[in-house]
This record gives C-alpha cells, sequence and structure tokens, in this order.
C-alpha cells in the first residue's frame, strides 16, 4: 500500500508542486532582471550605438566594434552612416580582404565600407545604397575569384535586399551579453564592468571594449587581438588549405572558366561606376603563396581563377591581379590569414594601382606609403598606439620576424 502522508510531511505532488512555482519565480526573477541588465551593457558598450560612434569618430579617434552575431547586421548601417557623414573622394568596396585599407594613405578623404558584399549582388546593392548617399570621385573595388562560380552564387544577376537599418534591441540581441559570457568571449569582469567600472568612451560595441577590435574613423577593421596573439594550434592558413583539400566553400571548383552571366554582373558594376564619371579601381584579392601553389596544381577545377582576368578584359575591364604568390611584393607574413591581406600588403596593393594609373596620384599619399613599405615589410599591421600599445606577435606561427619593443 502507498505511505500515507503523516502530518508535517509533504506529498510527491506537493513537493513537486513547490518546486515548479519555485522554478517559475527564479526565471520570472532572473527575466526581471536580466533584460534591463542586457539592455543597459549594450547600450554602454555601444554595440548597437551607429550614430554615436560616427559622431565620436568626427570628434577624434574611436572604434566601432560591434560584438558576435550583431557585426554583420550593422556594417552595412555603420558604412553609410560614415560614409554620408565623411562624403569620401575614394571609397572601397569588395570582401573583406579589402579592409586595411586605411585613411593614412590617401590625400583625399577615404570611407572603407569593404566586408559589406560577399558576392556580386551583394556588390550592387552596397553600390546603389552608397551612391544613394553621396558619390565618390574613385570607387576601388576588390573582388574575390569565387564570386565568378555558379557554385557561390547561380543567379549573379539577381536583385540583392540588403537592410541597412541594422539591428535593434528587440531583434535578439537582449541575449548576447549573457551567451558571450557563457561562451567565453567575455570575462566575468568584462560582463560586470558596467557596474563599477562603465566602459571607454572612445570605443563602441562588445569587440571595441573587450578586445581592441573595430573599425577606425574611416571605417577599415583593426584586428588588434589577432595580432598580439600566441600562435595558433594550428600555424599557418591550415583552415583555408582544409576547405581547399576538401573542395568545399570558396574553393568549390569551376571548370569551364568563369560564368558567363557573372562577368556580364561584373561588367554592369563596372560600367555603372564609369558611366557616372567616377574612376573605377578593380583588383583580385591576394592568395598566400600555398593557397595559390595548390590552385595552380589544377588548373582546370580553377578555370574561373586563371581566365578571370582574361574575361574581364574582354569586356573592357582592367584587373590588377594580385592573386598570384609575390604579386606586388606581398609577403606571407603580411596577410591576416590566408584570404584576407593586412594593412601593409594593401599599401603595395596602392603603389601598384598609382604607377600604372597617374590620375590616381592625385588621391594617394605616395609619401606616406612608401614610408609604410620601407619601415614596416613582413608585417599585417603598422602600429598604432590609439589602437594599442603592443607590438604585433607572429599570430600565424610562419616565423616571421616582427617588430618589438
Amino acid at each position: 500500500m502507498p505511505a500515507i502522508p503523516t502530518e508535517g510531511t509533504l506529498s510527491p505532488w506537493a513537493w513537486t508542486k513547490r518546486v515548479l512555482v519555485l522554478s517559475c519565480a527564479l526565471l520570472g526573477l532572473a527575466l526581471a532582471l536580466g533584460v534591463p541588465f542586457s539592455f543597459a551593457w549594450l547600450y554602454q558598450s555601444g554595440d548597437l550605438a551607429v550614430e554615436r560612434a560616427v559622431e565620436a569618430q568626427r570628434q577624434g579617434f574611436a572604434l566601432y566594434g560591434p560584438g558576435w552575431e550583431i557585426e554583420d547586421r550593422q556594417r552595412l548601417a555603420y558604412g553609410l552612416k560614415l560614409h554620408g557623414d565623411r562624403k569620401p573622394a575614394v571609397l572601397v568596396l569588395g570582401s573583406a580582404s579589402a579592409g586595411q585599407f586605411r585613411q593614412a594613405y590617401f590625400s583625399r578623404p577615404a570611407v572603407n565600407m569593404a566586408g559589406t558584399a560577399a558576392s556580386l549582388p551583394e556588390l550592387a546593392a552596397v553600390l546603389d545604397q552608397a551612391l544613394a548617399v553621396h558619390r565618390p570621385e574613385v570607387v576601388l573595388i576588390g573582388i574575390d575569384f569565387w564570386w565568378f562560380s555558379p557554385a557561390w552564387d547561380a543567379a549573379p544577376l539577381r536583385r540583392a535586399e540588403l537592410s541597412a537599418e541594422g539591428a535593434g534591441y528587440l531583434d535578439g540581441v537582449l541575449r548576447r551579453p549573457w551567451q558571450w559570457l557563457l561562451q567565453g568571449r567575455i570575462s566575468l569582469r568584462q560582463f560586470l564592468s558596467p557596474l563599477w567600472l562603465g566602459m571607454r568612451g572612445d570605443r563602441f560595441g562588445a569587440k571595441a571594449q573587450c578586445l581592441g577590435d573595430g573599425f577606425g574613423p574611416d571605417g577599415s577593421w583593426h584586428p588588434f587581438s589577432l595580432l598580439k596573439a600566441a600562435p595558433p594550434a594550428e600555424p599557418g592558413f591550415a583552415g583555408a588549405l582544409r576547405r581547399l583539400n576538401a573542395r568545399i566553400g570558396e574553393f568549390a571548383p569551376c571548370p569551364g572558366g568563369p560564368g558567363e552571366a557573372h562577368v556580364d554582373a561584373f561588367a554592369d558594376i563596372y560600367y555603372r561606376i564609369k558611366g557616372r564619371g567616377m574612376l573605377p579601381l578593380v583588383y583580385l584579392s591576394p592568395l598566400a603563396s600555398p593557397l595559390a601553389s595548390r590552385l595552380s596544381e589544377d588548373p582546370e577545377a580553377y578555370s574561373h581563377l586563371f581566365g578571370l582576368r582574361k574575361a574581364l578584359a574582354a569586356r573592357g575591364i582592367d584587373l590588377l591581379d594580385a592573386s598570384a604568390p609575390g604579386a606586388c611584393g606581398i609577403q606571407d607574413c603580411e596577410f591576416l590569414n590566408g584570404l584576407a591581406m593586412g594593412e601593409v600588403a594593401s599599401c603595395r596593393l596602392l603603389r601598384e594601382f598609382a604607377s600604372a594609373r597617374p590620375e590616381l596620384l592625385a588621391y594617394v599619399d605616395m609619401e606616406r606609403v612608401s614610408r609604410t613599405l620601407n619601415e614596416w615589410p613582413g608585417h599585417a599591421f603598422v602600429r598604432d598606439e590609439r589602437v594599442d600599445a603592443g607590438y604585433e606577435t607572429d599570430f600565424l606561427g610562419l616565423g616571421c620576424r616582427k617588430r618589438t619593443p
């Protein structure tokens, strides 16, 4: 027979009921405290504060580095706001590899909106939105070879819909600080810092506040937490080489050369720029030498890379092909990863462009470019104490010789 509860004891149902009530009470308390804390944390950190960040950057040097999963949603909104505020003579568009072109190397105002596009339709959409805000005089475009493959984008002539509104507090971002804490991306001290330490006034966003990474006043990206890190467990370009060996992602084969529709889509972008009186400058993003060498072993599978310059030339488009190992003098130690070049490599491309296009000399500070190339070869970053007082390390584990204090 089941036990009969005696006086002073609770039945199993009563215990279950109490546990449920207590759990609901704790959950309600967590929500009551957690939501306001998240709102306050994100507000103080400035993750969504595009206008505040641009205003601070107008006054002096400040970084805008939204946190993980928020950065992608804020990049276009921030870039367009910066573009409209600065009204630059030079606009940088294209892949994330172009993110290291900085104002310091231009003699006219420049804004970097690289990283807002990952395909030809997205590039066209970003260009349309940028020109609706302001028309520059020079448009520098970095393209990736896989953009011209049907395996990457089967409909290059489609119209991409990109939102420039950015994220809002109700768009799932209120849970982000808690997720970042649980994922180990921020420390408990950083998580609790608004309670007693506050946030830096010249930093906006979790990455800027906690890592020192972010977009500078010209929109270029400063990844200094990467550059001062210890060598990774897999040195060099192991991640990209693994994808290449598996032939996945950006390394999916494309026999038969660049897609005809893809070339047409880029020609439309190019001549839209040229037709509005602007100077288009186009380059094919550099590849680290181990990647480029491996691709060259199978030219038929990657004919959209090796045939791209000829295909664009047939449309009257001049392309600076920086994909080959050592092109423009770029060294492996000047990469951020196998597919993204650093600041010094960007200077090498500017020097190449200025040598081939004399009209660009009115926009490029060649003295600053030459000084950087003489003083910082083999580096991905030129030390800037406004960003971080530290020095770049051999963060790729390639045995690169770096400057030390």
